[in-house]
């Protein structure tokens, strides 16, 4: 098995070490977590990249003596294993890395943790009138609670008032397919990202022809996640996120795909009439 480390936009800086622990669960329409611990200091004295990578240089330690994590950028972590499939690869978002013992060439340890591709639907919104997302900002200095401290910057977005504000209705796993996409889009829109080729996250239009229950989805301006699992649940329809790395051979039905990209894929596991 291959463990190597990305950097925010998917592409690989290093292999890591060989980690002395990993945990690393799976559970279905859940967003998975990771454990992994990894020596940093080799034999010989080397001081391996990763630390470089994910323990800030030249800064203060914690009140335990511990060095600081360097969360100025997003890393991932990949365990890749040998085989085509898209199960073939898990991928991670590091969150917050721990360097443990000491040696005159740096921390001896270092131990990780993270949440896997799926949780990156965790921190995404959901729009209850996505129409109204888009990239326009004014420097404003309150909002209808009351003044600010100080400007900032916010868009006009509007969220809906009653449950007959946007509301999508059909097939399970079409809908919320539909939805996921459609949230993406306003995400990216109001972020500016115009170009389809960059955007981070995409869905596969792949379905697999089964028979699947009608439902109907009201977001709440509720984390993506949050707004589609149960009802995907409830439907029987798995939802899962693969990063997509160029050179893979499994299909994703995502046209001119090319750089490193986190597929979803929403799928009617049994047919239901």
């Amino acid at each position: 098995m291959w463990i190597g480390l990305l950097n925010e936009d998917g592409i690989p800086i290093c292999d890591m070490p060989p980690a002395t622990a990993i945990n690393a669960p799976a559970t279905r329409l859940e967003p998975g977590s990771f454990t992994m611990t990894v020596p940093l200091v080799s034999k010989s004295g080397v001081t391996h990249r990763a630390a470089d990578e994910l323990i800030a240089d030249g800064i203060s330690t914690d009140s335990t003596g511990a060095l600081v994590p360097d969360l100025r950028y997003t890393r991932f972590i990949s365990f890749e294993r040998e085989g085509e499939t898209r199960d073939s690869r898990r991928t991670f978002k590091v969150g917050f890395p721990k360097s443990d013992g000491s040696t005159r060439f740096g921390p001896e340890t270092m131990t990780l943790d993270g949440m896997s591709e799926l949780d990156l639907l965790g921190g995404l919104i959901a729009p209850s009138d996505p129409d109204t997302w888009d990239n326009v900002w004014i420097l404003s200095d309150r909002d209808w609670a009351g003044p600010w401290s100080k400007e900032r910057w916010i868009s006009d977005i509007k969220t809906a008032a009653v449950a007959t504000g946007f509301t999508l209705a059909g097939p399970a796993e079409s809908t919320i397919r539909e939805l996921i996409s459609r949230s993406l889009a306003a995400c990216y829109r109001i972020d500016g990202i115009t170009s389809v080729e960059l955007h981070p996250i995409r869905v596969s239009p792949l379905g697999t022809g089964l028979a699947s229950p009608n439902v109907v989805l009201r977001p709440s301006d509720d984390t993506i996640l949050n707004t589609v699992v149960n009802h995907a649940a409830a439907a029987g329809v798995r939802i899962s996120a693969h990063m997509w790395m160029p050179g893979d051979t499994w299909q994703h039905g995502i046209p001119n795909l090319s750089l490193p990209t986190v597929v979803v894929f929403v799928e009617q596991m049994v047919g239901v009439n």
